[in-house]
C-alpha cells in the first residue's frame, strides 16, 4: 500500500523519515511497484523531511519521480 493517493491529480506520494539514499531508493522501487496497478499512469512523488543532496535529487528526476519537502508551511522541490 502507498502511504497517500490523490485521485483528483493521479499521483502517488511515498513518504520517507530520513534523507538517506537507502531511504530514496525504497521509495523509488515502491513507487515503481505501486504504478503498476494505476491506469492512467500515475505521477510518483517523494515526500522527504528536510531537502534531500542534489544527486538524490537527480537519481529520482532520472526515473520521473518529483521529490518534495517541508518548507516554511508549505513543501518545496527543486
Amino acid at each position: 500500500f502507498c502511504d497517500l493517493y490523490d485521485k483528483t491529480t493521479n499521483t502517488l506520494y511515498e513518504g520517507k523519515g530520513t534523507v538517506t539514499r537507502p531511504a530514496l531508493r525504497m521509495a523509488l522501487g515502491q513507487l515503481a511497484d505501486y504504478a503498476r496497478f494505476v491506469e492512467p499512469e500515475p505521477g510518483r512523488t517523494i515526500v522527504m523531511p528536510e531537502e534531500p543532496r542534489g544527486d538524490l535529487v537527480a537519481l529520482a528526476h532520472s526515473q520521473g519521480v518529483r521529490v518534495v519537502w517541508p518548507a516554511g508551511g508549505t513543501f518545496r522541490d527543486v
